[in-house]
């Protein structure tokens, strides 16, 4: 096997180790999304890390399909290791929304733990 055969496989053993645990992922994210009757589906993982979904159910008409994506979806994909991004049609959010997203999150998350130390 040429040095260049043996690269290929080992990328290609990556981005399966990465797709599979992308899926893992997405299995505790599609309990959330059930309970609204919408799911999300792995499409692909790409070679460099990057993550494209669809979004199905009810959620692939849903209004707030970019809102569960920059607040649910991509937050559980992202602290993966490898993944790059994490992309599905018709979720694209202004940069000034998605910071309006994560301080929010952020407070919620203060909140929660100043209400456990109390």
């Amino acid at each position: 096997m040429s040095s260049a055969t043996g690269q290929a496989a080992g990328a290609r053993a990556d981005r399966d180790d990465l797709s599979t645990r992308v899926a893992g992922r997405l299995e505790l994210v599609e309990r959330v999304l059930a309970s609204h009757a919408g799911g999300v589906q792995l499409v692909e993982v790409s070679g460099d890390g990057l993550v494209r979904l669809r979004f199905t159910g009810m959620c692939a008409g849903c209004m707030l399909k970019p809102l569960t994506m920059a607040a649910v979806v991509a937050p559980a994909l992202s602290d993966i290791a490898g993944v790059t991004g994490v992309d599905a049609a018709g979720t694209r959010v202004s940069g000034q929304a998605h910071a309006r997203v994560l301080a929010a999150q952020a407070q919620e998350a203060a909140t929660t733990a100043g209400l456990r130390h109390a």
